[in-house]
């Protein structure tokens, strides 16, 4: 566990006051931001959630907790991000993966469900803010600061769709998790998202995109969205080690999205 248990306790006191007793704590691994347990209180199981750091915007996300698409919220702690959702059963796709059919269908349906208006991300501005307070320039930041890529049709997106988060509940339903980053942006930036972190190949990406998009499919357009998007991932781990949030996992993060960023150029 990343908590003593008396830490982990006194969470689920503040989020679950009276709750019977705690006779089960499982970590779960995958969290860069925060630490994620399943806990069993009584006869009911749930996921507790400890912040490391304060998210940007509790409102914001606790009105995307609230969607049909998201766990069902137990409790939030506005004042720490701490917080507990009930448990959802089922493979995450990190140990059972989408087709790509799948992967249409899941974003499809995703985006037809999130509304827009409750908040925005820009994954370029949001980039350049990671460079600023990593206090590091580079090609990826020099990148942004030229890049024309803007959303073309905006809709509500989840904006960090790593297998770790989607929940597979039974043959025909997925649940969420982890609505921190959601707001409004383009479509191909959940698309890409998803398939980096599935490890589809180029060509798995790219019909993946064509499916969804359609007649509105844009190969240049996809390509961008790939570089921005490896650009927000490298620039979010320099932030994090900048702040104390400095692990290997994390550090690794940022070395391999630069790499993916390089190849992708020379594409």
């Amino acid at each position: 566990m990343k908590h003593d248990l008396d830490e982990i306790l006194g969470v689920v006191a503040d989020l679950l006051p009276a709750h019977a007793r705690v006779t089960e704590i499982d970590y779960l691994p995958g969290g860069y931001s925060n630490d994620n347990y399943r806990i069993r209180v009584g006869a009911y199981a749930y996921i507790l959630r400890i912040c490391r750091f304060l998210p940007d915007s509790v409102d914001a996300e606790q009105a995307y907790l609230e969607l049909p698409t998201a766990p069902r919220l137990i409790n939030y702690d506005e004042s720490t991000g701490n917080m507990i959702t009930e448990f959802v059963e089922g493979p995450l796709l990190a140990t059972k993966p989408f087709e790509i059919d799948e992967s249409v269908s899941y974003l499809q349906h995703l985006h037809r469900n999130i509304p827009q208006g409750i908040r925005t991300h820009d994954p370029v501005a949001v980039s350049l803010g990671h460079f600023s307070v990593s206090d590091v320039q580079n090609e990826l930041s020099q990148f942004l600061l030229t890049a024309s890529w803007r959303p073309r049709h905006p809709c509500g997106c989840h904006n960090d769709l790593n297998p770790y988060n989607v929940v597979r509940a039974d043959r025909s339903t997925c649940v969420t998790l982890d609505w921190e980053f959601a707001g409004d942006n383009d479509p191909l930036f959940d698309l890409v998202n998803l398939c980096h972190g599935l490890n589809y190949s180029d060509s798995e990406t790219e019909l993946c995109a064509r499916e969804y998009c359609g007649e509105d499919y844009d190969a240049e357009f996809l390509l961008l969205t790939r570089l921005v998007f490896q650009a927000r991932e490298h620039s979010w781990a320099l932030a994090q080690s900048a702040i104390g949030n400095d692990r290997p996992e994390i550090r690794a993060q940022a070395r391999m999205a630069r790499a993916e960023f390089h190849r992708l150029r020379t594409l």
